[in-house]
């Protein structure tokens, strides 16, 4: 007898044999009228999942690189201070250039140099640093200016541009102001240490 005859599958004449139970015979019509009324349901939810899937991706990246942008900044700022806790020189603020990065009075670098040299990790020209309440002299200026105890702030403030297509997007929206240049994230830190 031929499997088309009795309206069903393999399992449906084994079922005439003895060999399955019934049961399973209308299961498997049903499972199979189930399984072509869902026909590209795969491919739809996939064209769903994937683009939060990408966005999340981004959003990772991205707040990874604004993290370690952070931390760099924050740490040139207070490496900054702690030279000019030791009495340093603020040296020439403003951008974080090549020469900026080489001053130094007598053989200690100047208080501009140790944050910009500590903030090269995030790029040329896009650096800027401030001091506030630094010795003037250096480290050999005269004696007679007691300046210990006072505090010194150095401001580092970082330009970070996104750097994936998503960033780029929310980075128009985002734009603020950095120093006087247009960046879409500005990241600034400040530290304060007293004079030794």
């Amino acid at each position: 007898m031929k499997a088309g005859r009795s309206g069903g599958p393999r399992s449906c004449l084994l079922q005439r044999t003895g060999g399955e139970p019934a049961a399973v015979c209308s299961e498997n019509r049903r499972t199979r009228k189930r399984s072509l009324t869902e026909r590209g349901q795969a491919p739809l939810e996939l064209a769903l999942v994937v683009p939060m899937l990408v966005v999340l991706i981004f959003g990772m990246v991205e707040f990874g690189w604004a993290l370690r942008s952070w931390i760099t900044v924050t740490n040139a700022a207070q490496e900054g201070a702690r030279i000019g806790a030791a009495h340093g020189a603020p040296g020439t603020v403003g951008e974080c250039t090549p020469t900026v990065k080489s001053e130094t009075v007598g053989d200690m670098p100047t208080i501009a140099a140790s944050a910009c040299t500590t903030a090269a990790a995030l790029g040329e020209h896009s650096a800027t640093v401030a001091v506030a309440g630094a010795d003037p002299d250096g480290p050999g200026g005269p004696v007679g200016a007691d300046l210990t105890g006072n505090s010194v702030l150095v401001t580092l403030a970082y330009r970070h541009d996104f750097r994936t297509p998503l960033g780029s997007l929310v980075g128009r929206f985002t734009e603020q102001d950095c120093n006087g240049t247009q960046a879409d994230l500005c990241l600034s830190a400040t530290a304060d240490m007293r004079l030794d």
